[in-house]
């Protein structure tokens, strides 16, 4: 099934420095959202599971 909304958005296909018009596509605002949001996603790389261990508040005592 396509999405048939009507594009309000222009979204760079590959290079985000390349706006030649083959590199450009109308995207609606929230496919466009999405899709920036997976690309900085992907960006950032694999999230690292590892978490710092909560440490005691200074000021409490046991």
């Amino acid at each position: 099934m396509r999405y048939t909304a009507q594009g309000t958005d222009c979204d760079h296909i590959g290079n985000p420095e390349d706006h030649n018009l083959n590199n450009l596509r109308m995207l609606c605002g929230p496919h466009h959202r999405k899709r920036t949001a997976l690309q900085a996603q992907a960006a950032r790389g694999p999230q690292s599971s590892k978490r710092r261990p909560v440490e005691q508040h200074p000021g409490l005592i046991d």
